[in-house]
């Protein structure tokens, strides 16, 4: 049973969003520096990945990346003896599926009625288990239709600097410094999502989807809180 609690809203307070990562709590997955992963072999899959999840272009040229997805794909825990969680990685890594996911976050996502063009699933079976499980998308937007340049927060740890570009093509004269964003201005049209995911930065979850997730007990995630790939999502 999935457990849902309803807070009263505030129309003033900006929402607050999270980033996620598989966990590598040793006390979740047991030894390991690398996260709960589900490696797919499937020649389809592979197949599939290259063409349309792996080079930046490829994947914008598509209006839904996920169309043809293959079907009946299963995958294998890469690591031995480990049995799936609620929140994993996928591998190979593939652009715009950040995690493999059981069906408890599936159901949580689908009571709280996040909009289906913020997310999309694709059925995954894994080998040893009786369980559903899937891959999620999540549509990437990209950087220079959605940041605002005037307002976000670079870090170059090359330069040891932190830097506004005032514009898209500014940015790109820099991109050999290696600049991260760590305060991110999308437009305030974005605000109504509640997964969001751009290319310099994501996915960012909200509030209520963590509450949820904290809520049921799902398995598998680490809030992001520091470090280079923290970032603070704002709008403008």
């Amino acid at each position: 049973m999935i457990i849902l609690k309803t807070k009263r809203n505030n129309m003033h307070k900006q929402k607050n969003y999270y980033q996620i990562e598989p966990t590598i709590d040793s006390k979740i997955i047991g030894k390991s520096e690398l996260a709960l992963s589900v490696e797919i072999t499937n020649k389809q899959f592979l197949a599939f990945r290259k063409d349309k999840l792996v080079y930046v272009d490829n994947y914008f040229e598509q209006t839904e990346p996920y169309k043809d997805f293959p079907k009946n794909i299963t995958g294998k825990m890469y690591q031995r003896k480990k049995s799936p969680i609620d929140i994993m990685q996928v591998m190979p890594m593939c652009l715009g599926i950040p995690f493999i996911i059981s069906g408890k976050v599936k159901e949580i996502l689908e009571n709280l009625n996040i909009k289906k063009s913020e997310y999309h699933l694709e059925d995954l079976s894994i080998d040893g288990s009786s369980e559903p499980f899937y891959f999620l998308f999540i549509p990437m937007l990209k950087n220079s239709e959605t940041i605002d340049y005037s307002k976000s927060v670079f870090y170059s740890t090359l330069q040891d600097r932190f830097a506004v570009f005032d514009t898209y093509e500014k940015y790109l004269t820099e991109k050999n410094n290696r600049f991260k964003v760590k305060n991110l201005f999308l437009s305030k049209a974005l605000e109504s999502q509640d997964i969001i995911s751009v290319q310099a930065a994501g996915p960012f979850f909200s509030e209520r989807i963590i509450d949820a997730f904290k809520e049921n007990h799902v398995i598998g995630y680490d809030i992001i809180k520091g470090g280079d790939f923290k970032v603070d999502l704002k709008f403008s």
